[in-house]
């Protein structure tokens, strides 16, 4: 069973508050979850070869394709500031 001081630092360490009933809940969540991947112990993987993705299809990427693009006034149209060339933006440092 896990601790409810467990719990309670792995919450500290995550930055979550929490109070006692959700101690209580989220240990047996926990636990539920750690069994579950203790019964995976018990799978026969011996033949299984291991992956490097879980995709076996590999990258896929488009064609890169050269597209019309919005004339300049077309682009500063809905922009909260600017002057006729340029879209303004507060100042960032």
């Amino acid at each position: 069973m896990i601790e409810h001081e467990e719990v309670k630092r792995i919450a500290d360490l995550a930055r979550i508050e929490m109070d006692p009933s959700q101690v209580e809940q989220f240990a047996g969540q926990l636990e539920k979850i750690l069994n579950f991947v203790s019964s995976l112990d018990a799978l026969d993987v011996k033949d299984i070869p291991p992956m490097m993705h879980a995709s076996l299809g590999g990258d896929v990427f488009r064609e890169d394709i050269v597209g019309t693009c919005l004339d300049r006034a077309s682009a500063l149209m809905n922009a909260a500031d600017h002057n006729d060339e340029q879209i303004k933006v507060p100042k960032t440092v």
